[in-house]
């Protein structure tokens, strides 16, 4: 049972004076734990010097041509996630009704829309 330890929130100074007054009737006088206040951590932000930004050089993928499979390949996985009909609307996206009626130069952005589609 003891010691017990109770905890009161006052909100304002006025309460805190009344508690006090009110406890040290009890015994020896209790002097309130104050907790301080802790601000939040800000982290600055780095900016990257110039010389920094002229040494990252961007990266280029080499442009792949597709192939038939690829894009058939890439059809019957969207068809397998998201059914037939999401297969179908993809191609019809190109006026296709099936993938030999899409022309070579639309191949990238076929898989493109499958990919986007999933």
């Amino acid at each position: 049972m003891y010691p017990m330890i109770v905890s009161i929130t006052l909100t304002n100074k006025e309460e805190v004076c009344k508690y006090m007054d009110f406890v040290s009737t009890f015994g020896p006088k209790v002097e309130p734990k104050v907790e301080p206040k802790v601000e939040p951590k800000v982290e600055p932000k780095v900016e990257p010097k110039v010389s920094q930004v002229s040494q990252v050089e961007p990266k280029v993928e080499p442009k792949v041509e597709l192939t038939y499979q690829d894009v058939a390949t890439a059809l019957v996985e969207l068809a397998r996630i998201k059914g037939r009909d999401a297969a179908v609307t993809v191609l019809a996206m190109f006026g296709a009704k099936k993938l030999p009626d899409v022309a070579p130069r639309d191949y990238r952005r076929i898989v493109d829309a499958c990919e986007a589609a999933r």
